[in-house]
């Protein structure tokens, strides 16, 4: 079962409740084109990570983000 993830590009996301390790957590940022402001999610794992830029990529190819 697939599961659908939810982004809203006025929002910022950094709930994790889990262990930080030196490869996840990471922050992905871009600038809403919109209205110009950053906004920011955190990535869990590698499988949020992988899941999230599948649907950001395609929807939004021209929008650049950061990772850190």
């Amino acid at each position: 079962m697939s599961r659908t993830i939810d982004i809203d590009l006025y929002d910022n996301y950094y709930d994790y409740d889990g262990d930080w390790t030196t490869e996840y957590p990471k922050i992905v940022s871009w600038v809403n084109p919109e209205n110009g402001e950053t906004r920011s999610r955190l990535l869990r794992d590698q499988n949020e990570s992988e899941e999230f830029f599948a649907w950001f990529g395609p929807k939004y190819p021209d929008i650049a983000v950061t990772i850190k």
